[in-house]
């Protein structure tokens, strides 16, 4: 569990980073994400995309454009997905 488990959610200019177990890591391109919206804690469990939520208590769901959607659950779920959202605002300008 140690290397597929989340540690923390980097948002940079082009893309989000879904930090795991050292080394390894996960870059999602913000090209590729329509949006970040909350979403029920049932998808925590049962998703048809790739899961990463680790908490039923907040989770954000990645719709993506191109790839996999994604279930996440941040640990300050509205500032990330406030954030996020206005990141992919900002990249697709």
């Amino acid at each position: 569990f140690y290397f597929i488990m989340p540690r923390k959610y980097q948002i940079y200019e082009d893309k989000l980073r879904i930090v795991l177990g050292a080394p390894l890591a996960i870059n999602i391109a913000l090209s590729t994400i329509k949006e970040a919206r909350h979403s029920s804690g049932f998808k925590a469990f049962i998703y048809p995309g790739v899961r990463f939520a680790t908490s039923t208590r907040y989770v954000v769901e990645l719709v993506r454009s191109r790839g996999m959607n994604y279930v996440i659950s941040p640990q300050n779920g509205d500032i990330f997905r406030d954030m996020l959202n206005q990141t992919i605002r900002g990249a697709v300008r």
